[in-house]
């Protein structure tokens, strides 16, 4: 016969070393509980579960080295667990209570609440893991809680770049407190989130100043836009402060800057910004760290990263995009080049190829920095074949796609990609319709990548003024786009535009 047991008020119930049978004949059941449950050192094995239906209702619980202990609850005062002593009291309602102290007296002593007389779905204590504790296959412990809302504070892991190497499980988030930017792991990166969601209508693209060849040669402060998922000829943006080429070029998602290069003709440290969304001339930024020419840059979705064109010198440099002021040093390169290409991710960047020290032959390296860190930069993998004289390279946030360039004796057609997650050598993309030489300007968004003008001395008029494109997530031989305003080359190494795959997001 099962074994059944009803306890009251004050009924003293136990079960030692022996199973329970509800409704049967068999002693295999589990024992089923209504109310509130004293007990000390309670083992909860096998197939077992240990519930409380009405949410936080428990307050309480400690879970410790494989037990359940429930530490010989009273009840609750004031919605904290009561373990004390406590006696009866009958009210003249008929109800009875239990109270605060072994004996009753005549001074205030506090009522001891009954489990199921606390709110529902609220947690006033902790639930605290004291040693190992282990659930076995088939254990289920819950409070039933349809919905669990924060309403006075939430906090994130913050810190420094170097402090925030915790929390890599998918949908982990963290405060980016170098980049004041909020970050969510995807389960392979952080990416910031980010204001827009790019479905690839979004697209801007800047290119600015450059060396024209008609009606003479000379530098140009002209800027031209073009709308990146339409195709179409450039119009014009504005004017630089100076006439400016073989620049470095990077932006946020609203601002681009113009760094160093050829500035009226000498080499210069001067850096000056464009506002993306708004037409309008070039405004003052602040110095880089060396006056140089021959240079590239990429960006994140905050920071900026510059690395000179002299073949003398291997420093990068790097900006807070969204603040006015002067570069700060950010390392040093694998080996010194000028007139490279770069692409980037939300997190890592590659500078790729460019010309050797010494006047020497073309070169195939591709140098990998991770940008939120300040550091030396490593070898990731190499080029198809050697490569001077890039410019900007394009991205989708997972590739990274160069073309064009000069590599002894001919002007460069091939277009290279490269997963930007993964060191390794590059694969062959395709094939631009034409050589572009000479710093050859690029703009994307995160679908469609545009590679524009350079230079090319077999090609009518040498300085080109074509536009081409590709998509990205693709591969093949470029589609003709639209023209600039008028040819020009050395546009600088690097891209601005406001959805490049740099800007990470979602």
């Amino acid at each position: 016969m099962a074994k059944v047991r009803r306890a009251g008020f004050g009924t003293v119930f136990q079960v030692e070393n022996e199973t329970v049978g509800i409704g049967t004949t068999a002693n295999s059941n589990t024992v089923q509980v209504s109310g509130n449950v004293k007990s000390s050192n309670t083992n909860v094995i096998g197939i077992a579960t240990l519930p409380t239906y009405k949410g936080f209702l428990d307050k309480q619980t400690r879970l410790s080295d494989n037990e359940v202990d429930l530490d010989n609850l009273v009840g609750y005062v004031d919605g904290q667990p009561y373990y004390g002593d406590f006696h009866v009291h009958n009210r003249s309602d008929g109800t009875v209570v239990n109270m605060v102290g072994s004996a009753h007296t005549t001074l205030s002593h506090q009522v001891i609440d009954d489990a199921a007389n606390l709110k529902v779905d609220t947690l006033s204590g902790d639930i605290i893991i004291d040693g190992e504790f282990t659930v076995s296959s088939g254990t289920t412990y819950c409070t039933s809680v349809d919905q669990l809302t924060a309403i006075s504070a939430f906090s994130v892991p913050t810190g420094i770049t170097e402090d925030r190497i915790h929390c890599h499980t998918a949908g982990s988030m963290r405060f980016n407190e170098e980049l004041a930017t909020l970050e969510f792991y995807t389960g392979n990166e952080w990416k910031t989130v980010n204001s827009f969601k790019d479905t690839g209508n979004r697209g801007r693209g800047i290119f600015a100043g450059g060396r024209i060849g008609s009606p003479s040669v000379e530098s140009t402060a002209s800027i031209e836009s073009i709308q990146i998922s339409t195709l179409g000829n450039s119009v014009s943006f504005g004017d630089m402060t100076n006439t400016r080429r073989n620049h470095g070029n990077c932006s946020s998602s609203t601002r681009g800057l113009m760094i160093s290069g050829s500035y009226n003709d000498s080499a210069s440290n001067n850096m000056e910004y464009i506002t993306i969304p708004s037409e309008g001339n070039g405004i003052d930024f602040g110095d880089a760290t060396a006056s140089d020419q021959g240079e590239s840059a990429l960006a994140s979705s905050t920071r900026g990263v510059h690395a000179t064109g002299n073949p003398s010198n291997k420093t990068m440099d790097y900006v807070e995009i969204a603040t006015l002021g002067n570069a700060l040093d950010f390392g040093d390169r694998v080996i010194s080049l000028d007139e490279h290409g770069a692409v980037s991710s939300q997190t890592r960047g590659l500078f790729c190829g460019g010309g050797a020290p010494s006047g020497s032959a073309p070169n195939s390296t591709m140098q990998l920095i991770t940008i939120a860190s300040k550091g030396d930069a490593t070898t990731f993998g190499d080029l198809t074949e050697t490569k001077g004289q890039l410019g900007g390279g394009v991205s989708d946030g997972i590739r990274g796609v160069l073309a064009g360039g000069h590599g002894s004796p001919q002007i460069k057609k091939r277009i290279d990609y490269v997963t930007i997650a993964s060191e390794g050598n590059a694969t062959v993309f395709g094939d631009l319709s034409v050589g572009r030489a000479e710093q050859a300007g690029a703009a994307s968004n995160r679908v469609r990548g545009v590679f524009a003008g350079g230079t090319n001395p077999n090609a009518t008029g040498t300085y080109l003024k074509s536009m081409e494109s590709i998509i990205i997530a693709t591969s093949g031989n470029t589609t003709f786009f639209g023209d600039l305003s008028i040819e020009r080359e050395r546009i600088g190494g690097g891209q601005i535009s406001d959805s490049h795959g740099g800007l990470g997001g979602y």
